[in-house]
């Protein structure tokens, strides 16, 4: 998943994701424009190391309190309804945000959420399978 974000993120055209960023966000500009740089290499370096196995249930630990921080802030952005039919440009987007075709609002947090859980599953999976 963390590496089908990144890679969706990375064929996104300039200057479109740091407008999904901002309208997800808030905040300055420059704030969105960095996070939007920073964010595919942050998901392809945790998909990396997941598959890998190096250290996972921090690895998975982490992934799930990202799924939740992802959750909680889609939801804000939903009742702000900055998103509007948006989306979140989780896997990337390949045009501007006022004419992307995506999942919104429910839909978007009912995925975050379950993957939270999945990772939660992989973080207790991993220290059952250490603890042998």
């Amino acid at each position: 998943v963390w590496i089908a974000a990144a890679v969706g993120k990375v064929r996104t055209p300039a200057g479109v994701l740091p407008d999904y960023v901002r309208r997800l966000l808030g905040g300055p500009a420059w704030v969105a424009f960095s996070l939007s740089r920073a964010m595919p290499i942050g998901e392809f370096v945790l998909g990396l190391l997941l598959i890998a196995g190096w250290q996972a249930t921090t690895v998975s630990a982490v992934s799930a309190a990202l799924f939740f921080l992802f959750a909680f802030l889609i939801g804000r952005a939903t009742i702000r309804n900055s998103l509007g039919e948006a989306g979140c440009a989780c896997f990337g987007a390949r045009r501007s945000a006022g004419r992307a075709y995506h999942m919104i609002g429910p839909k978007i947090i009912a995925r975050n959420f379950l993957l939270a859980n999945l990772a939660l599953v992989a973080v207790f999976a991993s220290r059952c399978a250490c603890s042998r």
